[in-house]
């Protein structure tokens, strides 16, 4: 019976040092505690730490659908302004309008951070003119003047994400409100240009713009208009947007947007715009041209420019294209501008590409300026007299007697000199 005892008791004590040995190792034995933990206990070590995780989006989602009025003057010093407002637009997607409206309301009552207010209902007005145009307008018109025009344009832009056409009838019409809240054109037309902005970037929508734009009366909002239509067309697939736009609208302001989108997208990328400009001739102006040659000079050479000009078949786009290459290239190249210029077919184009160039010229060296008119008019019995007129009347109050000496030189068809020297005279 002892002897039995003996050997119980061994067993006990060796049972007992292998668990302790275990939970020694599970807990402070690095690499090779994994073997001392079952497979169900991580199961439920896993689904414990998703559950908590999972709680925690919860409450945080529950905090972010409600503005704790006590920390807004915190929040409104925030100095990290992108990021506070990226934060504020996320937590106002979630609220409802009257709720962000109350937000607006407390934002504007802090005197003391009246700048960063300003910034903060700006974007919560957008978010409400989103939503609910309606209650964005009675909040937007209880405001002070002040508050009201610089809140206004947070209005247009929430609004015409949801509605363009009746966001861009109100700033038509918002001038003729009683209480005279939107007299200032300045204003209305920027306004305009805010709702030409959503509607080009949210809505995509070409035509639309291009519609709106030719409906504006104003030239200067036109053609800031037009040059932001420009500006989109460029700033995306220009091939891609053109196509989208079928010029079947108002011609000017059609021509207008092209023109732009010419000028900007040479600049940006020469090789595309000149290809689409040669296939899709009949699209582009003879100001479209001037901007393709511009470019075409400043970032190829003179046989760039012959190829270029050589792929035009209409002859006043043509004269157009050349004539511009000439007047840039004129103070570089002094034969090759000539050679261009008096390669030009319409005989009043030519006048005005040699009046171009002579600009360029400028009052530098008198014998440069009639070695250009030679070369341009050399087999044709010299410029005429309206053209030499207006050259040598610059010259003349630089240096007349150097004119009227050319004039007796015999360089000149002797009637145009005989009375142009009466003219001096006179």
């Amino acid at each position: 019976m002892f002897n039995l005892l003996k050997i119980l008791t061994v067993i006990v004590v060796v049972f007992a040092s292998v668990y302790l040995f275990a939970r020694f190792s599970r807990d402070f034995g690095g690499s090779n505690k994994q073997y001392f933990v079952s497979k169900e206990e991580i199961a439920a070590r896993v689904s414990k730490k998703k559950q908590e995780e999972r709680l925690s989006r919860e409450d945080i989602e529950r905090e972010e659908g409600v503005f704790e009025f006590s920390d807004l003057g915190e929040f409104l010093s925030e100095s990290d302004k992108a990021k506070r407002n990226y934060l504020l637009r996320e937590k106002l997607r979630k609220l409802e309008p009257g709720a962000i409206g109350d937000f607006l309301e407390g934002v504007l009552s802090d005197e003391e951070a009246i700048s960063p207010s300003i910034e903060v209902a700006g974007i919560a007005l957008q978010e409400i003119a989103r939503k609910e145009p309606g209650l964005a307008l009675t909040l937007l018109y209880s405001q002070d003047p002040y508050i009201r025009e610089e809140l206004a344009e947070s209005l247009i832009s929430g609004w015409s994400e949801t509605d363009p056409l009746s966001a861009w009838d109100w700033v038509e019409s918002a001038w003729m409100d009683k209480e005279g809240n939107f007299v200032d054109r300045a204003l209305q037309n920027q306004l305009s240009e805010a709702a030409m902005i959503v509607i080009l970037k949210k809505h995509d929508d070409i035509p639309m713009a291009a519609t709106l734009a030719s409906m504006t009366l104003q030239p200067d909002l036109k053609n800031e208009l037009v040059m932001a239509i420009a500006e989109h067309v460029v700033s995306v697939d220009p091939e891609s947007a053109l196509s989208k736009f079928e010029f079947e609208g108002d011609e000017s302001v059609d021509i207008a947007i092209m023109n732009s989108v010419i000028e900007q997208w040479s600049e940006q990328d020469l090789s595309g715009a000149l290809t689409w400009a040669l296939q899709n001739e009949s699209e582009i102006s003879e100001v479209g041209m001037r901007s393709l040659a511009k470019q075409t000079i400043l970032n190829s050479n003179a046989s760039a420019v012959d190829e270029a000009r050589a792929q035009i078949l209409d002859s006043d786009k043509q004269d157009a294209f050349i004539s511009e290459a000439a007047r840039l290239y004129v103070r570089q190249d002094l034969v090759t501008s000539a050679q261009w210029i008096s390669s030009v077919a319409d005989s009043e184009n030519k006048a005005e590409a040699t009046n171009d160039a002579l600009y360029e010229l400028g009052y530098e060296d008198f014998d440069t300026t009639i070695v250009l008119l030679d070369l341009v008019y050399d087999g044709e019995g010299g410029p005429s007299i309206d053209l030499l007129r207006d050259t040598l009347e610059g010259w003349e109050e630089e240096d007349s007697k150097r004119v009227i000496r050319y004039l007796e030189s015999g360089q000149v068809n002797p009637l145009v000199a005989e009375q142009l020297l009466l003219e001096m005279g006179d």
